[in-house]
């Protein structure tokens, strides 16, 4: 049964951050004791199994009881949380567990090699209407995934994923590896930029990805020419873009565009988007933060330490309120180490840790993160 409740998603959310699996009055205990520990607030036990669902009285909660309980899934305030859950209906909690059989992930792998549009419409629109996983999420983009790196002639499953809002959450937002994206999605990429529309996040996605592949393959005026067409590319716009919960796209944007501006020592430009992360900080989500550090740290290198600093701090703020986007945590805290050891925000244990827990999550930028954990703490 999918979850339409948001109320009951931010508890579940909230479970999944303290390592909670009892979802029953024990685990509202739980909830409450860890609530109490770590943020000194008190919610009691049956005002959180009513929000849970879990008590027969329909009573409404206390805004600010649930802005409590936003706050302490790292979002501002409910309000936050209802946008969030509206922009990612894909990612909503369900309890169905259709898709967590191997058979749909393997063959999914199968549709993307063979090149099945017809099922990969039915997969996304059966995900549109009845929701997925988090967890479920990764194993379909790992699935993609390997049939695409199998595919020898991709571009008609790119363009198809390219065009569903659904796709592109599960897929082109999921993963932080850049080598991985450049290498084998860069020339349909290039040609997917070529016919988007600016405002569109597939514009900031294509173009970012492109941007890519074009400096990897030593495509210099080609570089140079997609470079100044993203750095034409509205902040307004951005901001809008960010407020509609179109987080990835314009990290993309961010990261892309500060390393371009870096290598042609257009070093003042390149520090304007670093500091829009800085004033991001306070309107975004734990989780959306670390997105935007993540893309935006491999330019940590360039970076004079006052400016540096300031995402540093961000980043430990956000470290023990982040509840998905583990990924992101770790490269960004690799990518700031690299700089400054003695920032010391990640180790090698918490990066085999998160690794460990999180598999799915990490199959794509797995190698990738442990070679940047090896050369950092060897």
């Amino acid at each position: 049964m999918k979850i339409n409740n948001p109320e009951e998603i931010l508890i579940r959310l909230i479970l999944r951050r303290f390592a909670i699996n009892a979802y029953d009055y024990s685990g509202m205990k739980q909830l409450a004791l860890a609530i109490n520990q770590k943020f000194g607030e008190k919610v009691s036990v049956n005002t959180l199994a009513r929000i849970a669902g879990l008590r027969s009285d329909t009573r409404k909660p206390y805004l600010h009881t649930l802005d409590l309980l936003a706050k302490t899934a790292a979002f501002n305030c409910y309000k936050t949380f209802e946008t969030y859950v509206r922009q990612k209906s894909c990612l909503q909690l369900t309890d169905n567990q259709e898709l967590l059989k191997p058979f749909v992930a393997n063959y999914t792998k199968t549709a993307i090699l063979n090149n099945d549009i017809a099922f990969l419409k039915n997969l996304i629109g059966h995900i549109e209407k009845n929701g997925c996983t988090i967890e479920d999420s990764f194993s379909i983009a790992y699935a993609m995934v390997e049939g695409l790196r199998q595919n020898k002639n991709p571009k008609d499953i790119i363009r198809l994923l390219v065009k569903c809002p659904v796709s592109i959450d599960l897929f082109f937002e999921n993963y932080i590896d850049r080598d991985h994206f450049a290498g084998y999605y860069g020339k349909s990429m290039i040609d997917i930029a070529d016919q988007t529309i600016e405002g569109d996040r597939i514009y900031l996605l294509a173009n970012a990805i492109a941007l890519y592949y074009e400096k990897s393959n030593n495509m210099l005026r080609s570089y140079k020419q997609r470079g100044k067409k993203l750095a034409g590319f509205s902040p307004e716009l951005a901001d809008k873009m960010l407020q509609q919960g179109w987080v990835f796209p314009v990290g993309r944007w961010m990261g892309a565009l500060s390393d371009f501006h870096y290598t042609n020592s257009e070093k003042k430009q390149a520090d304007k988007i670093i500091e829009k992360v800085v004033d991001y900080a306070s309107v975004l989500s734990a989780d959306e933060q670390m997105i935007l550090l993540s893309e935006v740290s491999v330019s940590a290198a360039y970076l004079d330490a006052p400016l540096r600093n300031k995402l540093v701090d961000i980043y430990r703020d956000c470290k023990n309120k982040t509840v998905i986007e583990f990924d992101s945590l770790v490269n960004a805290g690799l990518n700031f180490m690299s700089v400054d050891k003695s920032t010391h925000l990640i180790t090698y244990r918490n990066v085999e840790s998160y690794i460990s827990k999180y598999p799915l999550q990490f199959s794509m930028c797995k190698s990738t993160l442990q070679k940047k954990a090896v050369n950092l703490f060897r």
